[in-house]
């Protein structure tokens, strides 16, 4: 399986890990998304670890408190996700 393939299949089991909480966590999911698309767009590998380490930048290049908070949040998913979690 190519690495791109195993990124696709990653992320379809992630999104699918998030649409367990319905809208209640709307703006994680858009801090999640956009490291996704970052990481594919720098031709990254798309895993738990690249992920945390796109957010923990995202989080350092913060400025608004609530924004910070988002991606907080938001990394706590991922840090919680594990593929049992399907």
């Amino acid at each position: 399986m190519s690495m791109q393939s195993q990124g696709m299949n990653f992320e379809m089991n992630l999104y699918a890990y998030l649409n367990k909480y319905d809208s209640r966590l709307s703006e994680e999911k858009l801090a999640i998304d956009k490291a996704v698309r970052d990481l594919y767009l720098c031709n990254e590998r798309v895993d738990n670890k690249s992920i945390i380490l796109k957010l923990l930048s995202f989080l350092s290049s913060a400025d608004d408190i609530v924004e910070k908070d988002i991606i907080r949040n938001a990394l706590e998913v991922v840090l919680l996700f594990t593929l049992d979690d399907i």
